[in-house]
This record gives C-alpha cells, sequence and structure tokens, in this order.
C-alpha cells in the first residue's frame, strides 16, 4: 500500500536559489533560511525512502481543466520569462512518474474533475517546481511529477483533487512527498519601490494575517485555516488562488487533519510577498 510520507508547504522564489554563493553576486547570502527548510525536507523524503516527488507548482498556472506534466524524463535548459535578467540556462534533468501521472489523472477524470496527462517533448518545468527541486532532488534519485494549478478552480475542487491525489498513491504502492510549492500572501511592491524594499512584505496586513495562519498551522488548527483560505486568498493576493494550499490540506484529510506544522524555514519576505517553508506530519 502507498503512502505520502511526507507532506510540505515551500517557497520557490528565484532568490532562494541566486542567494547562494557565487550564483547572482548582488543577492548572495539571501534566504538561508528558506535554504534550510528545503534541505531538512530532503532529507526527510531520504529518511521515509521517498520514491516520487508531486510538485503543486503555482508558477505553472493554467485556465481550463488541471494538467499534469507526465513526461519519463524531464529534460531541458530554463530560462525564466518573468526574471530573464536573473534565472536563465538553467540545465536540469530529473526522472518523471507517468504511471502515477496517469493513474492520477484517470481517477480524478472519472470522479468528474478532468485532468490530463501530458507527454509532451516541449512542456517544460517552471521554476515553481526547479527551484524546490534543486534542494529536495540534488541527486535526481527520486521520479518527478509536477501538476499546473488552475486559477479558476475553487479551493473545494482543489481540495477534492488532493483527496484523489492520497487515494491514488495508496493504490500505487508508491511511497510519494507532497509539495505544495507557493508564496503565502503574493502581492508585490510597485515597481519603483521593489528595490529598496525587496525583503520586506508589502503591507503590514498580509504580514500579520500570514503570520496568524502558520501560527495556526503550528497548533494543528487546520480546519480554522481551510474556512479561511476563501478570503485569505483574494484579500492577500494568494498565489494562483493558494491552489497548492487547498489540495495539500485535500490531500492529508481536509478538516480532519490534525498535524500540528513544523517551520523548517523562518518566514520572510521576497519581493513583498511572504515566504515561508512548512512540514506537515503524516501518519505512519
Amino acid at each position: 500500500m502507498g503512502a505520502i510520507v511526507v507532506a510540505a508547504k515551500v517557497s520557490h522564489v528565484p532568490s532562494v536559489y541566486l542567494g547562494e554563493p557565487g550564483v547572482y553576486p548582488p543577492y548572495e547570502g539571501v534566504h538561508e533560511n528558506l535554504r534550510e527548510g528545503l534541505r531538512a525536507i530532503r532529507r526527510r523524503l531520504a529518511e521515509e525512502g521517498a520514491e516520487t516527488v508531486v510538485v503543486l507548482d503555482t508558477h505553472w498556472i493554467t485556465t481550463v481543466d488541471h494538467h499534469l506534466n507526465a513526461a519519463p524524463r524531464h529534460q531541458g535548459v530554463y530560462t525564466s520569462e518573468e526574471q530573464p535578467h536573473v534565472l536563465h540556462d538553467y540545465e536540469y534533468d530529473y526522472p518523471g512518474d507517468p504511471e502515477l501521472a496517469t493513474a492520477w489523472a484517470q481517477m480524478a477524470t472519472t470522479a468528474g474533475i478532468t485532468m490530463h496527462a501530458h507527454n509532451y517533448r516541449s512542456l517544460r518545468l517552471t521554476y515553481g517546481t526547479l527551484v524546490p527541486l534543486h534542494y529536495l532532488n540534488p541527486d535526481r534519485r527520486l521520479k518527478v511529477l509536477p501538476i499546473g494549478m488552475n486559477i479558476n478552480a475553487s479551493p473545494e475542487e482543489n481540495a477534492r483533487l488532493g483527496t484523489i491525489l492520497a487515494e491514488t498513491v495508496r493504490r500505487s504502492g508508491r511511497r510519494v512527498g507532497l509539495i505544495a510549492s507557493g508564496s503565502l500572501s503574493h502581492a508585490f511592491w510597485p515597481n519603483d519601490e521593489v528595490k529598496a524594499r525587496r525583503w520586506e512584505i508589502s503591507s503590514e496586513f498580509n504580514r500579520q494575517v500570514d503570520l496568524h495562519v502558520i501560527d495556526l498551522l503550528t497548533q494543528g488548527r487546520v480546519a480554522e485555516v481551510i474556512d479561511m483560505i476563501p478570503v485569505y486568498r483574494k484579500a492577500c493576493a494568494g498565489e494562483c488562488g493558494m491552489a497548492d494550499t487547498s489540495l495539500l490540506f485535500g490531500a492529508l484529510g481536509g478538516k480532519a487533519y490534525r498535524g500540528k506544522a513544523l517551520v523548517l524555514g523562518e518566514y520572510c519576505g521576497s519581493g513583498g510577498n511572504g515566504q515561508v517553508v512548512l512540514e506537515f506530519p503524516v501518519a505512519a
């Protein structure tokens, strides 16, 4: 019987990778807190014998239906369309998991949520997947299954997809790491302010709500956060409607989940957005 053995909410901002020594000197040293959190998740994946990592990628935005990258191998050279001056010509090569992708797509579609498992040579990974994988899968041992986040899907629909994923994993026999890749609040500074305030949250309101949500999650009060998401994602400009978070909670059991989140990468700002690395304990 398969299982989700590690579950986490992580940051994917390019500055996590760009802060490495020698990568992009203007940012060198920033976000070591987030890198430490991602490395801690990597250790947890190894300890639990994870075979596949499913990445809920809020930077791969979809609009109609749900889409999985079911390629047997993810290989390419990536340049960010958003920030090509800082993230460019990044080479990657990871094994995929077409079997799990196909099974999830079939089960979701049968349940009434149309999902496609694609194997197109030109369907590339985004930095929402690549930045976390740089730390979670440096030896390329883990199979990788990215899913785009549908910006028009409701929190309830995303939660159902998570529930279906958990059942798909159970039937598959896989040991899976589930990674929700995205920020908390996601409101950027205006272009003429961002250079001076790059590492700050763009509003005190967003900062306070983010911190309150983290506090609730560390107390095991996921049900309250689930109830907040419909307003939270609008009031604080949640990344892709916080679809990754809703799907993650659905996979963990929704409001019945009582696990207390662990803060592995302390909360901070990047471009105005709220970033954190959290692990959600799962039952053995």
